[in-house]
């Protein structure tokens, strides 16, 4: 069997996944154009991680990283897939175990999980509710906040850090990273934390 594990990926490599992959694995209006990624790995604001099985990339995760005040990194995961012909084989629990192992010195991992409880759309009850599931199964903690950006309804989920979360840290530091992303006019009018 293959040995897994997981090592942060060059500019280069970020940006090859990119176009492979994240523009199919992702909607266009939760996709971040390239040279804005580009530019928060430059600064050293952006973490791109793959997921490989030997040396073939199996799945990656890209995450925002702001430096916390307690001397660690928070981190807010953007992007997380595995490589649709390994899909349902464990890998996404297996990245989710390394990645405790792999950041040591993360405080509070934000994941995002469009809400199930969003009752606009349906027809994808039943596909966010695995995804949120997936998450709680593997050792993601619910944080009992929602948000909605760019249109799209979230629950905030944490991985790591205290436990259990405390709300008002978890929506200050989620208005964080939000704040790098956008200037305050698109801020207040695309992102509301509840």
């Amino acid at each position: 069997m293959d040995t897994l594990h997981l090592r942060p990926l060059a500019e280069q490599e970020a940006g090859e996944i990119y176009r492979q992959y994240l523009v199919l694995d992702f909607p266009p209006d939760e996709t971040k154009p390239w040279s804005r990624i580009r530019s928060l790995l430059r600064q050293s604001r952006y973490l791109c991680l793959g997921l490989f099985a030997d040396e073939a990339l199996r799945g990656y995760a890209f995450f925002a990283s702001i430096p916390s005040a307690d001397g660690l990194t928070d981190y807010l995961l953007d992007y997380f897939a595995v490589l649709s012909p390994y899909r349902d084989q464990g890998l996404g629990g297996a990245f989710l175990s390394l990645l405790g192992q792999y950041i040591p010195q993360a405080g509070l991992i934000i994941l995002e999980a469009e809400n199930p409880d969003d009752d606009r759309f349906p027809e994808e009850r039943e596909t966010r509710l695995r995804r949120l599931q997936f998450y709680l199964r593997n050792g993601v903690t619910d944080a009992g906040i929602t948000a909605q950006v760019w249109g799209v309804e979230y629950r905030l989920l944490i991985f790591g850090g205290q436990s259990p979360p405390d709300p008002d840290a978890v929506r200050a530091l989620y208005s964080a990273f939000y704040h790098s992303f956008f200037p305050p006019k698109v801020y207040g009018s695309k992102v509301l934390i509840r």
